[in-house]
């Protein structure tokens, strides 16, 4: 029944936005259409990028979009080194090890790293 699925973010500043996607996050760059479409592939999961009409919905921190990585400490150190604003640096949360993130829209992310076995 279904071919595939994607998270649709709106965005303010749609070349700034897919600049940070591509440059700053290192994600692949899947398809644009011009001004109008973008999406960046990562593993499982389809970020696709649309320009806001109208007035931007506020970010009430309810949602957000997780990437597991396998060492948490290597990806932040190179993601700060791009110049993602992190809100801490990588913290044990019991059942994994996360760090938080915003893009320049403000919609939250975080990688996330798994424990080798369930704790």
């Amino acid at each position: 029944m279904y071919l595939n699925g994607n998270v649709t973010l709106m965005v303010k500043d749609f070349p700034g936005s897919v600049n940070f996607y591509a440059e700053k996050l290192g994600l692949p760059l899947k398809v644009r259409y011009g001004d109008d479409w973008a999406e960046f592939q990562a593993p499982g999961i389809t970020v696709a990028l649309h320009p806001a009409r109208g007035e931007a919905i506020p970010h009430d921190g309810a949602t957000s979009i997780g990437l597991e990585v396998a060492d948490i400490a290597a990806t932040y150190a190179l993601l700060k080194s791009r110049g993602v604003e992190f809100a801490s640096p990588p913290v044990d949360a019991g059942h994994a090890i996360l760090a938080n993130f915003t893009d320049p829209e403000g919609n939250g992310f975080y990688l996330m790293q798994m424990p080798s076995a369930p704790r």
